[in-house]
């Protein structure tokens, strides 16, 4: 879709970064509304176009209390 005269895969080796991916149901808007949780999270990291992590929260069985700081808007500076 966005290299749609591209023959194969594109390496994005322009992007290092985290992709948060969220899934099901909105369990609450943070950070004054520029950011949300989600029931289910996948945390992609990529390191110059390659994925070098991932992680998936199940943020529905827990209380907000205990999520991870990447979803209350800490560290994605």
């Amino acid at each position: 879709m966005i290299f749609p005269d591209a023959k194969r895969r594109v390496l994005a080796s322009w992007f290092t970064g985290r992709l948060r991916i969220p899934e099901g149901r909105c369990l609450g808007v943070l950070d004054g509304g520029f950011m949300s949780a989600h029931e289910r999270e996948t945390l992609v990291e990529v390191t110059k176009g390659r994925t070098t992590a991932v992680r998936i929260l199940h943020l529905g069985t827990l209380p907000p209390q205990l999520w991870p700081a990447e979803v209350m808007g800490n560290g994605w500076g």
